[in-house]
């Protein structure tokens, strides 16, 4: 067991997560690792870098202190990647067969659609995540020409760990010799603000909210055309 605790550190976290790591080395071990850095509030160790002041995708044109937040956001996104880095070399170090999954619960809005952080919509900026495979049995460089889903992950990890225990899975295994094009149908909810209830299917997502209906197609990820 890892502390559990929030430190809202990354680098402090995946230190922690290594020196574990590195003690479990002789056996099979699951770490999960949740870096609460790129969430608010942002607050990124030093200053904003140069080349992240004003970025897409909200900013240039916001007002100053909409873009010193999302300026902000980006730093700590910066800051976790670092993290990230340092912790896939730690794994590429251990012995046997590892496997590294990155990805996120939610993401974050900056004004796309009115709004500020996440749980009061179901627009793609808040649905849609990275999702990131790395080590022995993945190809390197490969992105998938098919949408996924979180609950992809849970069969992807446990069918290359060789394992087919349990209950029958909606998920799809994404290393698999051949993937399906079609993603399950996929529900969705907020949790906050106004109830929207939604669902994503047939590469469409559509949901009612506050008397509301929006539908946008699996290509418009910044819903601009509802």
């Amino acid at each position: 067991m890892i502390d559990a605790r929030a430190r809202e550190d990354a680098a402090e976290d995946v230190a922690s997560a290594a020196a574990w790591l590195a003690g479990e080395a002789d056996r099979s071990a699951v770490l999960l690792l949740h870096l609460m850095d790129p969430h608010a509030p942002y607050s990124a160790p030093g200053p904003i870098p140069d080349d992240l002041a004003g970025a897409p995708p909200a900013g240039p044109g916001l007002p100053p202190r909409k873009q010193a937040l999302e300026d902000a956001y980006d730093a700590e996104i910066r800051y976790t990647d670092a993290a990230l880095g340092a912790l896939s070399r730690a794994i590429s170090a251990l012995p046997g067969r590892n496997l590294l999954v990155v990805t996120s619960d939610h993401g974050e809005e900056f004004w796309e659609h009115g709004g500020l952080e996440h749980g009061h919509s179901l627009h793609g900026e808040l649905l849609h995540v990275p999702l990131i495979l790395f080590g022995d049995g993945v190809p390197a460089g490969v992105e998938s020409a098919v949408p996924v889903t979180l609950m992809d992950v849970a069969p992807t990890v446990l069918a290359w760990a060789g394992s087919s225990a349990g209950p029958p899975m909606v998920g799809r295994d994404l290393l698999a010799a051949s993937v399906s094009p079609a993603a399950p149908m996929i529900l969705g909810e907020t949790i906050s603000g106004t109830e929207a209830i939604g669902l994503a299917v047939g590469g469409e997502r559509y949901w009612l909210q506050g008397g509301n209906e929006y539908l946008y197609s699996q290509d418009d990820l910044a819903d601009e055309r509802n």
